[in-house]
């Protein structure tokens, strides 16, 4: 079985509307740090990340 695309316990909010907030950890400050993107951008984004487009 494959590893989903973004772990669940990333996922800071979701209230089943149209945006998602997710937890990262930024590298370059060493800090935890949230995203919230539109769920239509952040389909974008793991689609272009998958397929290297």
């Amino acid at each position: 079985m494959k590893k989903p695309p973004v772990s669940g316990c990333r996922l800071a909010h979701y209230d089943g509307g149209s945006r998602i907030t997710l937890r990262f950890l930024n590298h370059r400050t060493h800090h935890h740090e949230n995203l919230e993107l539109p769920q239509r951008e952040l389909i974008l984004r793991l689609h272009e990340f998958r397929t290297g487009i």
